[in-house]
């Protein structure tokens, strides 16, 4: 028995496509955006990191991170979800069930 397969046209989308976001990657963005935010490395930014009693943010701080990340994946957080941020680590959980894309 012989199989045949059926050719198509290899399009420039075909080549320029990007992978799915993993979620290394939103992990990653989402301590790039608060790093920055922060004016700090992101090594000092770690999912385990308590906002307030590890890197020092204040209401007015994580407000401005908030607005950072609203920007950066085009979602706005809900504040009952904002109310409940503690750690980095939040905040990275709340985008990757959000099925978001991160922008290079």
């Amino acid at each position: 028995m012989y199989y045949t397969m059926k050719k198509r046209e290899v399009t420039m989308s075909d080549l320029t496509a990007k992978p799915p976001e993993t979620d290394s990657d939103i992990s990653l963005k989402v301590r790039q955006v608060i790093a920055r935010q922060l004016g700090v490395l992101i090594e000092c930014v770690r999912p385990d990191c308590l906002f307030v009693n590890d890197l020092g943010v204040d209401s007015l701080k994580i407000m401005k991170i908030v607005m950072a990340l609203e920007e950066e994946f085009n979602l706005e957080l809900p504040h009952d979800v904002i109310d409940k941020i503690r750690f980095v680590s939040d905040v990275i959980d709340y985008f990757k069930t959000q099925s978001v894309k991160v922008h290079s």
